[in-house]
């Protein structure tokens, strides 16, 4: 009987080591080599371990709320790039210093057709026309 690889499971401190890496802004790549595994084996790690993704998740988030607070302060000592960057990203302003709608929301209309009786349905699935 073949045997196939032994299947490879996270270092016991990975909850950390992804912490420390993803909270520091480090790429996905990197996260993987700092765990002595391929990316593929990274991606599946977060896949089959809801803790791994859970601390990934989290640590992601602490990141973003640093960015946000340096660039909050940057914006509220009067820097004008970062108070307009702030603008657009997080309230939806453009040049001008006109807010769009948010429409990013998918919208689509799904239209049935009346109901068929079993001959009207059996035509149309043959693709005969009451015409011929």
């Amino acid at each position: 009987m073949a045997m196939g690889r032994p299947k490879i499971m996270p270092p016991e401190n990975a909850v950390e080591i992804i912490e420390k890496t993803a909270s520091h802004g480090c790429s996905e790549k990197t996260i993987a080599r700092a765990l002595g595994v391929s990316f593929d084996t990274w991606m599946r790690f977060r896949e089959d371990h809801p803790e791994l993704k859970e601390a990934y998740d989290q640590a992601r988030a602490v990141e973003h709320d640093a960015l946000v607070g340096v660039l909050f302060e940057k914006a509220m000592k009067g820097d004008a790039t970062a108070a307009m960057f702030l603008l657009k990203c997080r309230h939806n302003y453009r040049d001008g210093g006109v807010t769009i709608e948010d429409n990013r929301r998918v919208q689509m209309a799904v239209v049935l057709p009346t109901s068929l009786n079993a001959d009207q349905y059996k035509q149309l699935i043959e693709g005969v026309t009451d015409d011929e």
